[in-house]
């Protein structure tokens, strides 16, 4: 296995009409490409606010983030995206032309550091009963048929009405609602991680899980809605990009 450094992050939620964070994430990227040992770089879902197929109109900021993840690509980085529950749709179309491989909602990578689960996490949220019903609709085969059916500004306007429906509804839930679920997590180590990676819940934390026989570690990232949030692994060692080192 080749060594080298591992960079993830999530939830970086670039609105169409946002430069200030586009850039703020595009200059975090290409400062990371100044490390010779970057060897992959993995976001983990998210990185858009809204994304509604092929047909998203590619503004300005959205521009200026792939052509940040394509600049690294062509450099020898390899890149890799997990779908969101904010952009599923972002698909292979758009991404491979650029160098960014499309993951599925799971991707597993050995490193030195132990066999890691990259996810976005939600699907962790199992107390959150209304959000899986509405995750398992909006993803189904018929729901996507209908979304790719309506005209892009009719598209647009729905997941901007569903974005503001999301955060409304964000609001009123407990944190135990919203919690990530030890069973589901337990589930994840059983099918052969050693430590779980994901966003989703906007927030930095390292904590060991040891749940019905199953343990493992998880980390948790925060969302850019301020600094420049990431995870490290480089060789046996994971730690945030502040120094919050995995054995800590």
């Amino acid at each position: 296995m080749p060594l080298g450094m591992i960079l993830v992050t999530s939830d970086v939620h670039v609105r169409p009409d946002d430069p200030e964070r586009a850039d703020r994430f595009a200059r975090f990227i290409e400062s990371r490409l100044r490390l010779s040992h970057l060897r992959e770089i993995y976001i983990l879902g998210d990185l858009f606010d809204f994304w509604i197929g092929p047909r998203q109109p590619r503004t300005p900021a959205i521009q200026r983030v792939f052509g940040a993840l394509e600049g690294a690509a062509r450099q020898g980085v390899s890149v890799g995206f997990v779908p969101g529950n904010r952009d599923f749709h972002l698909d292979a179309r758009v991404l491979e032309p650029l160098g960014i491989r499309r993951l599925g909602d799971v991707h597993h990578i050995a490193t030195p550091a132990g066999r890691l689960c990259l996810t976005h996490g939600d699907q962790f949220c199992t107390r959150d009963a209304p959000y899986r019903i509405t995750r398992a609709v909006i993803r189904s085969l018929p729901a996507r048929l209908a979304w790719r059916a309506l005209p892009p500004e009719a598209a647009m306007h729905l997941a901007g009405g569903f974005r503001s429906v999301s955060l409304r509804s964000v609001r009123r839930k407990s944190t135990a609602t919203m919690a990530l679920s030890n069973r589901e997590l337990a589930k994840a180590l059983r099918a052969g991680a050693d430590v779980i990676i994901c966003g989703h819940v906007h927030e930095q934390a390292h904590r060991k899980i040891e749940y019905q026989g199953a343990k493992g570690d998880l980390f948790t990232l925060a969302g850019w809605e301020e600094g420049e949030p990431h995870l490290i692994v480089e060789r046996d060692r994971i730690f945030f990009g502040n120094g919050i080192h995995h054995d800590d």
